[in-house]
């Protein structure tokens, strides 16, 4: 496993004007620089905030609000002053995707815009397994600011849950990141999953999943190598 061209198969498939592109550009190395400072400091990496629109009206697609509504998110978290646009609660509701809409409704609250997903407030998502243990990571994700904080004492059933879920995931590249990426931010190694992960890289240096398409690679590329440098940054930290 090469975590280098791992980077470089990133930077080339999120390396777009799409607001996609630079919004998960963005928020990948602003996990690695928190959950990984030391691979973060040795590959010279840095966070940048690009531009992106903010305006939100009813002809965007789920993708595109996504994308606006997490470099917004991402710029208050890092200390800009934010103020919410227009539209921003009614394109969260719009999203047709529960997921989606859960975590748009997360990430909008950030902003001072509450909304009403409809789902059930705690565990919405526990009758189906996949989008469940989503939830889960991005429960830890929320509440660290995409791995900035340390991971809070009342989410380590959070973490017990996902640590048991590992054996499950294998060929689940994108999840399994998540996961590991999660669970290194606080301090909890995942040697087998980690291995998994370094067999699983592509020739071109990339991470995917059976039938993705090009964002859905680009996102799993992104969860791998944050999960990979997290746990390079843990092995480093071993006495």
């Amino acid at each position: 496993m090469s975590f280098a061209r791992g980077l470089q198969a990133l930077f080339a498939a999120m390396g777009g004007d799409a607001s996609w592109q630079r919004a998960e550009l963005a928020l990948t190395l602003h996990m690695i620089a928190h959950v990984a400072p030391r691979t973060f400091a040795e590959h010279q990496l840095r966070v940048s905030l690009p531009v992106v629109p903010t305006h939100f009206d009813g002809t965007l697609s789920d993708e595109e609000a996504m994308a606006r509504l997490d470099m917004l998110y991402l710029r208050v978290v890092r200390g800009e002053a934010v103020e919410a646009p227009k539209g921003l609660a009614e394109a969260v509701m719009r999203a047709e995707d529960p997921l989606w809409r859960w975590l748009m409704g997360q990430l909008a609250a950030r902003l001072g815009v509450q909304t009403a997903s409809g789902l059930d407030p705690r565990w919405p998502f526990s009758a189906n397994a996949r989008l469940h243990r989503y939830h889960l990571t991005h429960e830890i994700l929320i509440a660290t600011e995409y791995l900035r904080l340390p991971v809070p004492e009342h989410l380590g059933p959070v973490l017990e849950e996902l640590e048991g879920a590992l054996p499950e995931l294998e060929g689940q590249w994108d999840l399994l990141g998540e996961c590991v990426m999660c669970l290194a931010r606080a301090g909890r190694p995942a040697p087998a999953a980690v291995k998994a992960l370094k067999e699983a890289q592509l020739p071109d240096g990339s991470w995917a999943e059976a039938k993705s398409t090009a964002r859905e690679a680009a996102h799993c590329t992104a969860a791998v190598l944050v999960a990979l440098a997290g746990a390079l940054d843990l092995k480093r930290s071993d006495p």
